[in-house]
């Protein structure tokens, strides 16, 4: 008896932590029947403000692989400790409509639901990173909705390029939404998306990372700016 007690709390345990360190974990229709994320963007016409459920949402893992009939969202990160498992990066798709956003996007959120066991990762939080996803690589029809195996350059996209913005969040963000501001150049990208030339598709890629590894752009610049006056100072000197 003690043996099978054992070898199950075992299998549990390998099951939970199979993607590693994860958020948005348990996130398929049968825990979440809503769309899972909705972006809201605020306007400078009369206070306009936009909401729109993601009409579709999933996960490509390391290898390459999306199963279309999958909406579980989870985004994951084999190597960060204190599980090794696999790595995933999540997306969501947006159709926004040609013209329907009025007036100049003033800010944008994303919203994410994240069951109430939907972390598993350091203590100390982890980052939950926002991507663009390039078009010319992955046309929403053909690849991110249909998916397959051996997409790698997808599941690579999803990861990186121009960052939208980024969360950290903390093992007590569950059972509730997880809101993200998006940026300068994530407000670029639903305006183009939506304006009369556009498309009407947005979609958003998420990668997640230790707390600490990925700098906000603003660190960047606060950088660049100290090396630009020790540079002048020595000038100077």
């Amino acid at each position: 008896m003690k043996r099978l007690l054992l070898c199950t709390a075992l299998f549990s345990l390998a099951s939970a932590n199979a993607f590693g360190a994860y958020i948005f974990g348990a996130t398929g229709s049968s825990q979440n029947a809503a769309s899972g994320a909705t972006l809201t963007v605020n306007t400078d016409s009369g206070a306009f403000t936009y909401n729109n459920n993601a009409f579709d949402r999933g996960w490509y893992d390391h290898n390459g692989l999306h199963d279309p009939g999958n909406d579980n969202y989870t985004a994951a990160d084999g190597s960060i400790p204190p599980v090794a498992g696999f790595s995933n990066h999540n997306f969501f798709l947006f159709r926004l409509g040609q013209g329907l956003i009025e007036g100049n996007i003033l800010s944008a959120t994303l919203s994410i639901h994240n069951p109430i066991n939907g972390y598993s990762g350091p203590a100390n939080g982890l980052i939950y990173n926002l991507w663009d996803v390039d078009w010319s690589q992955n046309d929403p029809y053909t690849t991110l909705l249909n998916g397959g195996s051996g997409l790698f350059s997808v599941f690579n996209d999803l990861g990186s390029g121009t960052t939208y913005g980024s969360k950290l969040v903390m093992p007590t963000d569950v059972d509730g939404n997880i809101v993200i501001n998006l940026n300068a150049d994530g407000l670029i990208g639903i305006q183009n998306a939506s304006s009369i030339e556009g498309t009407s598709l947005f979609a958003i890629g998420g990668s997640i990372s230790p707390r600490g590894e990925v700098p906000e752009p603003g660190t960047y610049a606060l950088m660049g700016a100290g090396l630009l006056g020790l540079a002048a100072l020595r000038r100077r000197r």
